[in-house]
């Protein structure tokens, strides 16, 4: 439950928020970093441009980020669940310990994103830009990446159990030590990526590309 200082801290945010709309300014030129506890649960920030911004800590569970623009904003240890980031560019942002189950990341950029240890659980990915991006550790038990592009990305030691992985580029990916249970990898294409130490029991791998993969 917020305090009356962390509700006032909110509204004047959120002020500030529909400000810049209003101006077609950059939020952050208004008002710069978000104050620390800044509890904004189901906030409207379609469009606007966080773009190198410390959103960090922040509670922006049910946030509709739709079409916003986040490139290299860090947002490490946010509390993200259920909220929207479909067609948001992501490149180069940091969720590293963010919590976003059920999030959705559709269409999304997010290029050399730092995911690392974040709660990915049942999020959605599908038809996201996903190069390179860092998945080290990550829970995306359950998530939907089907059609994204993960060319390079590195999933390592990530939990993918059940996840849809199919119709996915995972050229040259890093999956050692994945746990890929009952994964499912149709048509997918795992060439040269590597799978060493990945647990693929019950995984799905029809039509699965896997030349030069490391098994």
């Amino acid at each position: 439950m917020q305090t009356l200082e962390e509700m006032e801290k909110a509204e004047a945010v959120l002020k500030k928020i529909k400000e810049a709309r209003e101006a077609d300014e950059k939020a952050a030129e208004l008002f710069g970093t978000f104050p620390e506890g800044a509890d904004l649960r189901g906030a409207d920030l379609r469009g606007l441009d966080f773009d190198g911004d410390d959103l960090s800590g922040v509670n922006f569970d049910g946030a509709d980020f739709t079409g916003t623009s986040l490139k290299g904003t860090n947002l490490a240890g946010a509390s993200l669940e259920g909220a929207d980031f479909t067609r948001a560019d992501l490149t180069g942002a940091d969720f590293f310990k963010a919590y976003a189950p059920g999030a959705d990341f559709a269409d999304a950029v997010a290029d050399s994103v730092v995911f690392i240890e974040c709660n990915l659980d049942g999020a959605n990915l599908s038809g996201a830009y996903l190069v390179c991006a860092n998945f080290t550790g990550a829970d995306l038990s359950r998530a939907n990446l089907r059609l994204s592009n993960a060319v390079g990305a590195d999933f390592s030691r990530a939990d993918l159990y059940r996840a849809n992985l199919s119709e996915v580029d995972l050229e040259d990916a890093d999956l050692g030590g994945a746990c890929l249970i009952r994964a499912d990898l149709r048509f997918s294409r795992l060439v040269s990526a590597n799978l060493s130490g990945a647990d693929l029991t019950g995984a799905e791998l029809e039509e699965t590309n896997l030349s030069g993969a490391a098994l």
